[in-house]
């Protein structure tokens, strides 16, 4: 293409100013992101901090199906992920 000509670059302090407003702007976004987070996890705690204590204990006990507490079944729902195993890219020839 062209050669350059003289003064068509722009000065070194202008283009960290550029560059500094650009991450200025990128890390307010980001903070703006996590606050939002924090309050809608804040949001979905309960009004209670504590539960109340009850008067009697609880039975819990279990079978080859769930646990039981107070004699309901309850079912707890959990699960891993391992993204080591995942296939790499270039790897599935």
């Amino acid at each position: 293409m062209f050669p350059p000509t003289a003064g068509s670059y722009p000065n070194a302090s202008a283009v960290a100013s550029n560059a500094r407003d650009a991450f200025q702007s990128m890390t307010a976004s980001i903070q703006k992101a996590w606050i939002g987070f924090f309050l809608f996890c804040a949001a979905l705690l309960p009004s209670t901090a504590h539960a109340q204590p009850s008067s009697q204990p609880h039975t819990i006990t279990y079978d080859h199906y769930s646990l039981l507490i107070d004699g309901q079944r309850v079912f707890i729902y959990s699960g891993e992920f391992h993204p080591f195993r995942l296939p790499q890219p270039g790897s599935l020839a």
